[in-house]
């Protein structure tokens, strides 16, 4: 990969020019409705602000979602910039969004137990 490409233009440019591989892109895959539930109860306790959001980027859960349950927890960018050298959070929403993972982690395996 050339170092002045972010991964996204790499791809676009791989893409682009036909040296993308048909088995190199990954298909979409839904959350695990378990876990969609288990991350809306924990969010809606929370005390925060919270939605659905439907994401179409790759994430390692549309690789990891294929064979395990899995789903996603997003946190707020400042100015909406992701995904971006200059992407930054608010402290704030990244404890916010590290207690709601732990604490869907610890429901989801009570559930299972």
């Amino acid at each position: 990969m050339r170092g002045d490409l972010t991964a996204a233009e790499h791809l676009v440019d791989r893409v682009a020019h036909g040296s993308a591989q048909p088995g190199q892109l990954v298909p979409p895959v839904a959350s695990a409705a378990s876990v969609v539930r288990a991350v809306e109860a924990v969010a809606g306790a929370s005390g925060h602000g919270w939605s659905i959001l439907p994401s179409g980027a790759g994430h390692d859960a549309q690789i990891l979602g294929q064979h395990v349950p899995s789903g996603m927890i997003f946190v707020p960018s400042i100015g909406g910039i992701s995904h971006a050298h200059d992407e930054d959070t608010a402290a704030e929403h990244l404890v916010a969004g590290a207690e709601a993972l732990l604490t869907t982690v610890l429901r989801l395996d009570e559930e299972l137990s």
